[in-house]
């Protein structure tokens, strides 16, 4: 807006104008950023590119990740582009991803609200490795217990030759155990 100040005097009667003076001022659009999706992923899979939109043209996004060690920056500004998840450790690792946008005009910034999101990258899972067995006809095995590096890992198996006593396949369906 442009706005014009016209000054004036009067006295006695008499009304003396002085010189205009013209001066502006403009008022900023408010922006804001469109919520992020948050992602689970695998150690080692590739995270989805996240592109920032939803404010003026000309806004600013600025980012900041609390963790990392999930193959991220500490921060940024811009889209973050897709990166290959890391995680060498035996948990998850949960990453808070803040994003504020700006907008800058005529030397004045204003802030949007902030949007937060997560990205977590669930560890590796394996398994040791089992001894194994030789036992004559008739006789009893030892107890293979599994285990691996990640608490709350499944381990389903197979077996080729139901003919030694042991059925083809063990596994897990909707949390229950399943002999086939």
């Amino acid at each position: 807006a442009t706005i014009v100040v016209t000054p004036t005097y009067t006295n006695a009667g008499v009304t003396c104008t002085g010189s205009s003076k013209t001066f502006t001022i403009t008022v900023n659009p408010s922006t804001a950023v469109n919520q992020p999706a948050s992602e689970v992923l695998c150690n080692g899979s590739s995270t989805t590119a996240v592109n920032f939109a939803g404010g003026v043209v000309g806004t600013v996004y600025s980012w900041t990740n609390t963790a990392t060690s999930i193959g991220l920056a500490a921060s940024g500004t811009g889209d973050i582009a897709s990166f290959s998840a890391t995680n060498i450790g035996s948990s998850p690792v949960t990453a808070t991803i803040v994003v504020t946008p700006s907008f800058t005009n005529a030397g004045s910034t204003c802030t949007g609200a902030a949007k937060t999101f997560t990205i977590i990258v669930n560890p590796s899972t394996a398994v040791n490795q089992p001894v194994d067995q030789t036992k004559c006809n008739g006789t009893n095995t030892t107890a293979i217990t599994f285990s691996g590096g990640v608490a709350g890992t499944v381990y389903g198996w197979t077996n080729s030759d139901a003919s030694i006593g042991l059925v083809a396949r063990r596994g897990s369906r909707n949390g229950l155990w399943l002999d086939e």
